[in-house]
């Protein structure tokens, strides 16, 4: 997808990831403020969610993978700010906060993955959890955007190591 590695290209393709949502103008209506695009529309689906997954794993198509993934995350991120909080994890630092951060420690020092796939593996498995079954995966939106953070400082503090 990019001949070249500079970042306006890169900057392009993440841009170009917004076309994702040309399929809104498949639903009645087109716009409603109080819908949740995750799993309303065809391109926001789990199945399309894996399939960015796995472009962004590509090295060939690896920025425009990053964008939809990107892209799908802030659009979660949206739909949790408009659902009533149901969480069961509501503070915004607890003990999986500190795993999670000892977990990307080890990936960043003991493992050759890059940073960029390092985010597209953990913003997978940070929207997965709300769909396992178990009691810790139950965290709001803030929870979330905490573990991101804590996943990126661990695995950098990993790497510098």
């Amino acid at each position: 997808m990019k001949t070249e590695n500079n970042w306006k290209n890169r900057a392009l393709t993440y841009f170009s990831a917004n076309f994702v949502d040309i399929d809104h103008f498949l639903a009645q209506p087109v716009y409603d403020p109080n819908r949740c695009s995750i799993n309303f529309h065809p391109s926001h689906s789990e199945y399309a969610l894996f399939g960015f997954s796995l472009l962004a794993l590509n090295p060939q198509t690896k920025d425009l993978g990053t964008g939809l993934l990107i892209h799908m995350g802030l659009d979660y991120i949206d739909c949790e700010l408009m659902k009533k909080n149901n969480s069961i994890q509501t503070d915004t630092f607890n003990e999986y906060t500190l795993l999670h951060f000892l977990f990307w420690y080890g990936m960043g020092k003991y493992t050759d993955l890059r940073t960029d796939d390092m985010f597209a593996i953990s913003m997978v498995w940070e929207v997965a959890e709300f769909k396992l079954p178990f009691e810790f995966a139950k965290e709001d939106w803030m929870n979330k955007t905490v573990d991101l953070i804590s996943n990126y400082l661990g695995f950098m503090s990993g790497r510098a190591n």
